[in-house]
């Protein structure tokens, strides 16, 4: 949904997404999204309950590196066993939050196939496993990673090594090598 009205409180923005996209309030979380100075954008945090209390246009006035009024949400959907909301876990200090991507190289797209929380001396190689999971492949598939440095004009990424520790990485597209 492109266009948001500033007054409406977001419980009834969130309503109108069950309505419009068959998403059910309980499954849905929205973050904000920030705005990074090479022009990209990443998920800077999830909104709390109370925040869903108050009208949509109070999240303008976050504050954001590009200094622009501009805001994003960012829709997250998960479902646990028996159909129940999975909560968000808790971040420890020598965690960081990576959010992950899949390239397709035929089709040429992107898309979001989830986040998890790693620690900071940790290494991609370590949840190869787990990447794979989320992008629907089978555990022993061979992957790619790279960082997403400039989403505009064109879409500009580096290699991640898959042996360095995750410090510094902030959003993580995979490329399967089928």
């Amino acid at each position: 949904m492109k266009l948001i009205l500033v007054a409406l409180e977001c419980h009834f923005f969130q309503e109108e997404v069950a309505r419009k996209f068959g998403i059910p309030v309980q499954y849905q979380r929205f973050w904000l999204w920030e705005k990074r100075e090479n022009q990209t954008y990443r998920p800077k945090r999830p909104l709390p309950p109370l925040e869903e209390a108050l009208p949509v246009g109070q999240f303008r006035k976050v504050p954001n590196k590009a200094n622009n009024a501009e805001f994003r949400l960012f829709l997250e959907v998960e479902i646990g066993q028996d159909s129940w909301p999975v909560p968000l876990p808790v971040k420890t200090k020598d965690e960081i939050l990576l959010f992950f991507k899949l390239y397709d190289p035929y089709t040429e797209e992107l898309r979001y196939v989830g986040r998890l929380f790693v620690k900071h001396a940790g290494k991609p190689k370590e949840i190869l496993t787990k990447l794979n999971e989320l992008a629907g492949f089978a555990p022993g598939q061979e992957i790619q990673l790279f960082e997403e440095i400039k989403f505009e004009p064109r879409v500009m990424s580096v290699h991640v090594d898959k042996e360095l520790t995750f410090r510094g990485y902030v959003s993580i597209s995979l490329l399967s090598m089928l």
